[in-house]
């Protein structure tokens, strides 16, 4: 409770907490809109999901770890941008795989906007 008091420590947790929710309903809604409105099967859609949480463990760990301390050694200001960057940078390929990608898509095409 003594950590709540912290302004910064309550900002972070009042701040991040809306983020988190929307990755968790992607997560757990993604297969069945897939399936559902975009006319996947099940497998594919399960397949999807699957590519798209490996592109979000390659971000997080490559990207957000090796590259935000790199950045961090030249200046403490950049992972700032990186977080951010990334954060507007993910928009795109998530509109992608919401409104363009269909059962007609080249899979190879399904899977990279995935990745992304």
């Amino acid at each position: 409770i003594k950590l709540l008091s912290t302004p910064t420590v309550l900002l972070a947790i009042v701040q991040g907490a809306p983020g988190c929710i929307t990755w968790g309903i992607i997560n757990v809604f993604l297969n069945d809109f897939l399936s559902e409105d975009r006319g996947f099967s099940v497998q594919m859609a399960t397949t999807t999901l699957m590519f798209f949480s490996l592109g979000n463990g390659i971000g997080l760990f490559l990207l957000g770890g090796g590259m935000g301390q790199r950045l961090y050694r030249i200046d403490k200001r950049y992972p700032a941008l990186l977080a951010g960057a990334s954060a507007i940078g993910g928009c795109i390929p998530l509109w992608l795989l919401f409104n363009r990608v269909d059962v007609y898509t080249a899979y190879w095409q399904v899977i990279f906007v995935s990745v992304l």
